[in-house]
């Protein structure tokens, strides 16, 4: 009270009202007075108040806290209130810290009670500003990078949680997120404290670090704990909502009966046919079944069906190709996969190869290896017959061979479809093969997946096909005359097209030693980053294809400039090497994620007149450049090269010859490999 009889008081509302302050969490005050003061009064004790906040001297000497106030008479307040829902929902938490308590105490009584009575009518708002938040943010669960706060299934949905139960209106079961909530909040807290900063986004690099602190035994557990607690967040929001449209009925699906068989008792071991043709019926409803195997899944029922489903349950992929967990990962792929059932013949074994080809995830042997042999006796508990078993292990085990394959090996050379071949028993399980490859793709992403990878692997199906129907594909030629006109002239052309968001560059250019990394040393220069590339010989000529993506900062690529800027290094104008090393310079002040080294791999069979090599590595600038250079140094010739980009990953194949020709020597192809790892370190 101040001395003119005038009434403030000070509350705390949202977080600081529950008293859930983390140590970079702003506070958020209410100073609430009776009218009497004069404004300067006013904004007197406000400054008296929050300067020594302003100023530092209150909250960490590492993170000061952000002050968010508001100044209002209970008429205000509550006026405020019923047009802002931010404040109705923040003045749920509100909390007397002092002054004239009566003040806060008639808040408090009128927002409760106005919160309940005005409930209903607020239902259709609350539900649009999370649909715009998720669609903002994401879903935590899922994400690389996750806003611990904002995404959907985090922290700010906790919050509202706790405002649809206070209202009375449908009952919320909070106790189920208490786990999660202290996960979160813990791990929202640590990630203040190792940033030094108040911050909501759990950064790649920092996730080493929060682990460490938290007790974790890596990032792995630390994302897979974030992923399980986000998911029963997200469930618990999704029955609420259920119940809170509870008045909108059902509408019938042709779910229900086998869903209802499924869940009447426990499944006999083996599953009858009934039971596994109701899973089948299940998994193939497309994407109908993800928001239903989500509700089987949180309560449990999925494990007591199929226990190994509990090693990847949640269990995080914590890189740039994958956009999910790995059993969410394999649901999509199941939905996915129900859109190709018309493409086999034998669709029940396409959804059940589709819904656990990663089961093998989750140890450091190889998922396809591991995944072949826990798939067996999973199979065989839901009565499939010995020749079907031997089919889902294969697709489990070889389920990568297709997209590996097509991306990474030439497909004119005879070894390529012989590798194939040998593996892959008849056309039935070929087609099975090829639609579990697309659905993983598909549900993998953009990253891993585009209309060229697609045409790739379907070219290679193609091939295979032909090779076991015993008949000769027609050979397309493989210049055409424009291209040919060129190539005998000795002309350098390139030829810049748009593409999907980025540009297609077609290269023609009398060949000749290290043109690969002159060529990847320009794109580089010219600030665009390479996709995908097939390069090949023929004859005296170089025939390129490259898929870039630009910087957005830098100019439109112009087949003209393009084709200036290569001849200009071809004829020695540019200094690629020390340009170059420019750029990567001011690339390594960035700060840097960890990741594996590269590896080179030799392959001395893999081509019939060449040797393969494949370089697995981060992507970083000038990688090409590098390889390139490294290869020319052996005095050996690249015959073609295929590179592939997902996500921040780069698998760079290889075929190289003798100068004359024909594959290196065991010797040579081992010098070549040390020369590629020295120069990739």
């Amino acid at each position: 009270m101040q001395s003119d009889g005038s009434q403030i008081a000070l509350a705390a509302v949202g977080g600081y009202g529950r008293g859930e302050l983390s140590t970079g969490s702003d506070l958020d005050l209410l100073i609430l007075h009776d009218g009497k003061s004069s404004e300067s009064e006013l904004l007197e004790f406000v400054h008296a108040l929050l300067y020594p906040i302003w100023d530092g001297t209150s909250g960490s000497a590492d993170i000061p806290r952000s002050v968010d106030y508001s100044v209002r008479t209970p008429k205000q307040t509550r006026d405020t209130a019923r047009e802002d829902l931010k404040v109705a929902m923040g003045l749920i938490d509100l909390r007397f810290i002092c002054g004239a308590e009566s003040l806060v105490d008639e808040v408090k009584e009128v927002s409760t009670k106005d919160w309940r009575k005005g409930f209903a009518k607020r239902i259709n708002e609350i539900r649009q500003i999370l649909d715009n938040r998720y669609e903002r943010t994401g879903e935590l669960a899922y994400l690389l990078e996750p806003d611990l706060k904002e995404a959907r299934g985090g922290l700010r949905d906790i919050t509202v949680l706790r405002a649809i139960a206070s209202s009375g209106f449908v009952p919320v079961a909070l106790e189920r997120i208490e786990r999660a909530e202290r996960v979160l909040g813990d791990i929202r807290e640590a990630l203040h404290i190792q940033s030094g900063r108040s911050k909501d986004r759990l950064l790649f690099h920092e996730q080493d670090k929060v682990a460490v602190a938290l007790g974790y035994s890596d990032a792995d557990a630390l994302m897979g704990d974030v992923a399980q607690s986000a998911r029963d967040v997200d469930y618990l929001m999704v029955s609420t909502w259920k119940l809170l449209n509870k008045d909108k009925e059902r509408a019938h699906t042709t779910l229900d009966e086998p869903l209802l068989r499924l869940r009447s008792g426990v499944l006999a071991n083996p599953w009858s046919r009934q039971t596994r043709e109701d899973f089948v019926t299940f998994i193939g409803a497309g994407s109908a079944m993800v928001n239903i195997w989500e509700e089987l899944d949180q309560e449990g029922e999925i494990a007591s069906w199929l226990p190994e489903w509990s090693a990847v349950r949640s269990l995080p992929q914590r890189n740039y190709l994958h956009r999910h967990t790995v059993d969410r990962h394999m649901v999509e792929t199941a939905v996915h996969a129900a859109a190709l059932i018309r493409r086999v013949h034998r669709p029940d074994l396409l959804l059940i190869a589709a819904l656990f080809h990663d089961i093998g995830k989750g140890s450091l042997e190889d998922h396809s290896e591991r995944g072949e042999r826990l798939i067996r006796p999973l199979v065989m508990r839901m009565g499939f017959n010995e020749v079907d078993i031997s089919t889902i292990q294969l697709l489990v085990k070889h389920h990568l061979l297709l997209s590996a394959t097509a991306t990474r090996r030439d497909l004119d050379d005879p070894a390529t479809i012989a590798s194939v071949l040998a593996l892959i028993p008849d056309l039935a399980t070929l087609e099975l093969l090829h639609a579990l490859s697309v659905a993983d793709g598909e549900a993998a992403g953009a990253g891993a997946w585009s209309e060229w990878k697609a045409g790739l692997v379907a070219d290679l199906v193609r091939r295979v096909r032909a090779a076991m129907s015993g008949t000769t594909l027609a050979q397309q030629p493989e210049l055409s005359d424009e291209q040919r006109e060129h190539a005998q002239r000795g002309l350098l052309r390139a030829d810049v097209r748009e593409r999907d968001g980025g540009f297609s560059i077609e290269i023609i250019s009398p060949d000749r030693p290290g043109l690969l990394s002159i060529v990847a040393g320009v794109l580089n220069l010219t600030r665009l980053d390479v996709r995908s590339a097939r390069t090949k010989s023929h004859g005296k000529a170089a025939v390129m294809e490259w898929i870039v993506s630009p910087d957005p900062h830098a100019p439109r690529p112009t087949s003209e400039k393009l084709s200036a800027d290569i001849q200009a290094a071809l004829d020695g104008e540019i200094d690629l090497a020390k340009r170059i090393q420019e750029r990567i310079d001011a690339y390594s002040k960035m700060t840097a994620i960890p990741f594996p080294p590269p590896e080179v791999e030799t392959f001395l069979e893999a081509s019939v007149d060449a040797t393969v090599f494949e370089v697995r590595s981060h992507d970083r600038p000038a990688l090409l450049f590098r390889i390139g250079e490294a290869i020319t140094r052996c005095r050996v010739d690249i015959r073609s090269t295929i590179v592939t980009t997902l996500g921040a990953e780069a698998i760079d194949t290889i075929y190289v010859t003798e100068i004359g020709g024909g594959p290196l020597s065991p010797e040579r192809a081992q010098e070549v490999a040390q020369s590629l790892a020295h120069a990739l370190r």
